[in-house]
């Protein structure tokens, strides 16, 4: 099993080749609010503010999630998810003008699975996504499907710190797209959490490969994120 892990999250990257590369550098800015309703239910929210660094300077993108988890199995394991995600990308390469405001609408689900493996903490992740593109303009409007498997692993380095590490993979179908292939993310970082409060920082690099709906341009991106996360404990026990 370990080895499969290990495999997986340092090598599957490396099989997925192209012909032309267009390399970013970004800067993405998250909060991420974790609510807990219940011993089982938890509220999440996330908001994602992506920016440009090289080759210039430039708003990318702003995109916030919503999404609902139930936790099961004898040790709450598992985790099924539904959400929603609303999107507006302002453009794909930093010198372009910013695009109209055509947002996307994106209502997901997903099933979640953590184990243990030694002192690695190791998930699972499979996500189905519907992507409703330019929504408010019925000229252009588009449907496409998602589907996004990701690997995680974290290992406690110290009471307060945790070094985390992800791959995941995305496959889309729909109108206008030119092949299954999406993207993929490979990552890796710290996250830090402040004693006596409910709020812990993250730092990821996230090496993004991504291939553009019609198929003729693909994106090295590679990224630093900032996350700021929060948990609320919306119950009693």
């Amino acid at each position: 099993m370990k080895r499969v892990v290990f495999i997986f999250l340092l090598l599957a990257p490396l099989v997925l080749s192209a012909q032309s590369h267009l390399s970013q550098t970004l800067y993405w800015a998250r909060y991420y609010l974790r609510w807990h309703l219940h011993p089982r239910w938890t509220l999440h929210y996330e908001l994602d503010n992506r920016q440009f660094l090289a080759p210039a300077q430039g708003q990318h993108q702003l995109i916030s999630h919503l999404h609902l988890h139930r936790s099961f199995g004898a040790r709450q394991q598992w985790e099924a998810w539904a959400g929603v995600s609303a999107s507006v990308v302002s453009r794909q390469k930093p010198d372009e003008p910013p695009a109209p405001f055509r947002p996307e609408l994106r209502p997901w689900q997903a099933l979640s699975l953590q184990q243990k493996a030694g002192h690695f903490r190791i998930g699972h992740r499979l996500r189905w996504e519907q992507r409703f593109f330019n929504v408010f303009d019925e000229r252009e409007n588009r449907f496409a499907f998602r589907a996004r498997y990701a690997l995680t692993a974290q290992y406690p380095l110290h009471p307060h710190w945790n070094l985390k590490s992800g791959n995941e993979i995305m496959l889309q179908w729909g109108e206008g797209q030119a092949r299954a292939f999406d993207q993929n993310r490979l990552w890796g970082g710290l996250e830090y959490s402040i004693p006596r409060s409910t709020l812990s920082l993250e730092l990821l690099y996230i090496w993004l490969h991504q291939l553009n709906a019609g198929g003729t341009t693909v994106y090295d991106r590679g990224v630093l994120r900032l996350t700021v996360l929060q948990g609320v404990e919306g119950y009693k026990n």
